[in-house]
């Protein structure tokens, strides 16, 4: 058997698929032939969970791997093998540190003015 060298990695939406839409069949020919290639393993990711993106995709076998919810769980071979969570890997207190810094570093940037609406009486 001959070692997979090439990993290809494709987004769901706007790449494989129209937004939220189906796999067209002649994109569905395409990965085929790609996966047809003995050098190549064919990978996903999406921000959707897993049964979702299935539902896009509609034929999971022909990925090696699926990242579903922007990477956080993992598939192989439409296995789980991995899942991992900010507030695992973090815990709460260093989860809680990072929300306080980045709330406060937003209230505190100097953004311009912003165009008002005409229709909008804002000296009330």
């Amino acid at each position: 058997m001959t070692k997979k060298s090439k990993i290809f990695l494709f987004d769901v939406d706007g790449t494989l698929t129209k937004s939220r839409k189906t796999i067209e069949k002649d994109m569905v020919d395409t990965l085929l032939e790609l996966k047809s290639k003995e050098e190549c393993l064919l990978a996903l990711v999406g921000g959707s969970d897993y049964k979702k993106i299935v539902e896009q995709i509609q034929y999971p076998e022909m990925f090696d791997y699926i990242f579903s919810e922007n990477g956080v769980i993992a598939h192989k071979n439409n296995e789980q093998y991995f899942s991992e969570n900010i507030i695992n890997f973090l815990g709460e207190s260093k989860l809680r540190d990072l929300i306080n810094y980045c709330l406060l570093y937003i209230a505190n940037l100097d953004i311009p003015k912003k165009r008002y609406n005409n229709k909008i009486n804002y000296n009330r």
